[in-house]
């Protein structure tokens, strides 16, 4: 999330920064290893679907699909159930309203 989103913070904060040669080719810097972490993506891809097994003929071919459909949902994923979390737990101890448990007395 920091990589795709991070590069153009710097440049949206300061004017001074986005003319600057560096500031002028951070795009390309990201982009370039946003290519790169894809590009292993689609590697990792290929030889899982080397080594799997034959998919069962009894299938539909829309099952079929969806097993390598799966692999591209992994980043969604990944960002509902572990970056948003995080980010809403780390906003809560930015504000100081802290998670409460309340203990009930036993009878």
């Amino acid at each position: 999330m920091l990589l795709m989103f991070g590069a153009s913070v710097p440049l949206w904060v300061s004017q001074d920064f986005s003319l600057t040669d560096l500031g002028q080719t951070l795009w390309s810097y990201s982009g370039i290893l946003l290519s790169t972490t894809l590009s292993t993506v689609v590697f990792f891809l290929y030889f899982e679907i080397l080594l799997q097994p034959p998919k069962p003929a009894s299938w539909p071919l829309w099952k079929k699909a969806g097993v390598y459909v799966q692999y591209f949902a992994y980043p969604i994923v990944g960002l509902v159930l572990s970056v948003l979390p995080a980010l809403e737990a780390h906003t809560r101890l930015l504000f100081g309203r802290y998670l409460e448990y309340r203990v009930t007395e036993k009878v």
